[in-house]
C-alpha cells in the first residue's frame, strides 16, 4: 500500500516545486515560440559568417561625434566586445530554441494553451482519445507513485497525483461499483478510507482477469475527457525538469549577453548627461 508523505516540505523542496512550475513547458514556450527566437535557430551555425564580415563592422561602430559625447577614447575598440557580447547571446538563445524544438513534447509545442490543448484533444475522435489519455494519465501516477523518492518529484508534484486520484473516486462513485470493496484487491488504508492507489495500478494494468472491474472505468472516459485532457496537459507541461531548467538558464544567459552592450552604452550616457561637461 502506498500513502503519500505527511511532512511539511522543506525551504529547498518548496522552492524546486515553484520554480519546476513556473518553468513549465508552456511557459518556456511563450518566449521559444517568438518569431524573432526562431530566427535564433541558425545563429550558432551561421552566425559566425553574419557578425564577423566585413558588411557588419560599420553596424557595431559609433560616430565621432557620439564617441565625443560618452567620452570614451577613440583608441577603445569597443565594436570588437560590443560584437562578441551579441554573438555569443544569439548563440545561446539559438542553441535554447533548438533544444525547445527538439525536447519539448510535441502536443505541448503544437498548443502551449491548457484550453486550446484540450479543445484539440476532444474535437477529433474524442471518445478514443480520452481512453488513451486515461490510460496515460494512470501510467504516469503508477511511474511515480511508486518510485522510492525522498523529495517530492518536481516532474509529478502531489497536485497532480492528488488531482488523478480525486477523477478517479469520481469516476467510481459515477460507476456501477459501491465502492472499492467491491473491487478485490483495494484495501482500506490506516485511517479506515479506502486506499484508491491500488485502485489506480488495477485500471493502469488493466490485466484481462480484472477486465470487469477495470473496463467501466475507460467506458466513462469519453465523459470526464475533459477532466483528462487538463490532467495530460499538467502531465506533460512539467515533463524532463532537468532539461527545462537547462534551456530557461540559456535563454536567460543568452539575454543577459545582449543586455550587456546595451547597458554599458545607457551608463555612459547617463554620466556623461549628468556628471559631463556641457
Amino acid at each position: 500500500m502506498v500513502t503519500f508523505r505527511s511532512v511539511p516540505k522543506i525551504g529547498s523542496e518548496r522552492i524546486c516545486i515553484a520554480i519546476s512550475k513556473k518553468a513549465s513547458w508552456s511557459s518556456i514556450a511563450k518566449l521559444a515560440q517568438l518569431p524573432a527566437m526562431r530566427l535564433t535557430v541558425f545563429i550558432p551555425f551561421i552566425g559566425i559568417y553574419l557578425l564577423f564580415s566585413q558588411q557588419t563592422e560599420p553596424i557595431f561602430s559609433f560616430s565621432h561625434y557620439f564617441i565625443d559625447q560618452i567620452k570614451i577614447s577613440p583608441e577603445e575598440n569597443f565594436s570588437n566586445w560590443s560584437l562578441y557580447f551579441t554573438y555569443f547571446g544569439l548563440c545561446l538563445l539559438g542553441l535554447a530554441s533548438l533544444g525547445f524544438a527538439l525536447l519539448c513534447p510535441s502536443e505541448i509545442a503544437a498548443n502551449p494553451d491548457r484550453n486550446a490543448f484540450s479543445f484539440v484533444e476532444n474535437s477529433s475522435n474524442g471518445p478514443v482519445n480520452s481512453k488513451t489519455n486515461f490510460r496515460f494519465i494512470l501510467n504516469s501516477y503508477t511511474r511515480n507513485t511508486y518510485l522510492l523518492r525522498e523529495f517530492e518529484n518536481p516532474e509529478y508534484p502531489y497536485s497532480i497525483r492528488t488531482a488523478v486520484t480525486e477523477l478517479v473516486g469520481e469516476m467510481l462513485s459515477d460507476s456501477e461499483f459501491a465502492g472499492p470493496r467491491d473491487i478485490p484487491g483495494v484495501e482500506s488504508n490506516g485511517a479506515g478510507y479506502e486506499d484508491l492507489n491500488d485502485l489506480i495500478v488495477m485500471i493502469s494494468e488493466d490485466y484481462k482477469a480484472a477486465w470487469i472491474y477495470t473496463k467501466p472505468f475507460y467506458l466513462l472516459a469519453p465523459k470526464y475527457s475533459v477532466d483528462i485532457s487538463f490532467l495530460k496537459f499538467d502531465t506533460l507541461n512539467l515533463n524532463s525538469h532537468p532539461k527545462r531548467i537547462f534551456i530557461l538558464t540559456m535563454f536567460a544567459a543568452g539575454l543577459f549577453l545582449l543586455s550587456v552592450p546595451t547597458a554599458r552604452v545607457f551608463s555612459l550616457l547617463a554620466y556623461s548627461l549628468f556628471f559631463g561637461e556641457p
